[in-house]
């Protein structure tokens, strides 16, 4: 009446990669770099945003939550069509694409006062969205064994990135004033583009076939 299925076996430390081998690869820790900055910016733009269009832009605090608001709805949409983009463009490609547009777009709201600025702070939403879960896929593509223990130590580094970055932006805020404060988020994304570039002559993987 039961019936028995097979059950595989698998050795776990075949999955494992000592954590000696895995700092001594220039790659994981650009990889580290690359995710840590787009987090940075993701959550810096969810944290701030508010705070920067009611003081330097004068908006309401239900106004510019509205703006927040539309933020994460963009970069929700953009979470769930971003994968098509990603299949048919490339990876690597595509993240190159889309932070340079994130940055771009985020320089332009920087510039743009009122409403316009505001709108281009939320659209930047979609281009943001696609960061974290294409570097996972990148991951999970140039190593070929080891996978979890990689991606455990790329998000924990990743992680303090960007505790650490946001304090900073904190500590700006609160030394000079809001806009140098959030506009110190335009130099995070930059480092994306930045940490990309030599993360790509690093990879293994054929990420354009």
């Amino acid at each position: 009446f039961f019936t028995d299925f097979p059950v595989e076996i698998e050795n776990d430390k075949k999955d494992n990669i000592a954590i000696k081998k895995i700092v001594k690869q220039k790659k994981v820790w650009l990889f580290s770099a690359v995710l840590g900055s787009a987090v940075v910016s993701e959550i810096a733009i969810g944290s701030w945003l508010v705070n920067f269009l009611h003081v330097e832009r004068a908006f309401s605090t239900t106004s510019a939550s509205t703006y927040l608001s539309l933020f994460f709805i963009i970069f929700t949409v953009g979470r769930l069509v971003g994968g098509y983009f990603t299949e048919h463009l490339g990876y690597i490609k595509i993240l190159f694409i889309f932070a340079s547009a994130t940055l771009f777009l985020f320089i332009c709201g920087l510039l743009m006062e009122g409403v316009l600025g505001a709108v281009f702070f939320s659209t930047a939403g979609f281009f943001i969205s696609i960061m974290f879960p294409t570097i996972m896929a990148v991951i999970m593509n140039e190593f070929d064994k080891g996978v979890s223990s990689y991606m455990g130590f790329i998000i924990t580094t990743a992680s303090a990135i960007n505790m650490t970055s946001n304090w900073l932006i904190g500590k700006i805020n609160d030394i000079f004033n809001v806009f140098t404060g959030f506009a110190s988020i335009s130099f995070f994304m930059f480092l994306i583009i930045v940490f990309l570039y030599f993360l790509n002559r690093e990879l293994e993987y054929d990420f354009a076939k």
